[in-house]
């Protein structure tokens, strides 16, 4: 996975948190998702495909693309995607406080 960061992913499609990667002829459907949420998505999800050497079913969250550029990244975009997580929200809560959509390590 951190291969592929490094030289450009090929995003086919993205539905509902599982995003399906092509790198070198490997499928990855990737469940992308905050590291407190879904911990025992990739038990579930293997229930229903077929993984083998060139399809695979990894769980990755948002936390560790974002450690991974922060320590890795050395392009002209890596400011640009670390302000992406430090300002990114989800909206208000029920009091009317906006929400960080990361957690403090991001």
């Amino acid at each position: 996975m951190y291969q592929a960061i490094q030289v450009g992913l090929n995003v086919v499609s993205a539905i509902a948190g599982i995003v399906m990667i092509i790198v070198a002829s490997i499928i990855y459907l990737i469940s992308l998702v905050l590291s407190e949420r879904e911990s025992n998505i990739e038990s579930v999800f293997k229930r229903h495909i077929k993984e083998n050497q060139r399809r695979q079913f990894p769980r990755v969250t948002w936390e560790t693309i974002f450690q991974y550029i922060s320590e890795n990244e050395v392009s002209s975009d890596r400011e640009m995607m670390m302000r992406y997580f430090w300002n990114k929200t989800i909206g208000y809560d029920g009091k009317g406080r906006l929400q960080k959509a990361f957690s403090n390590s991001c």
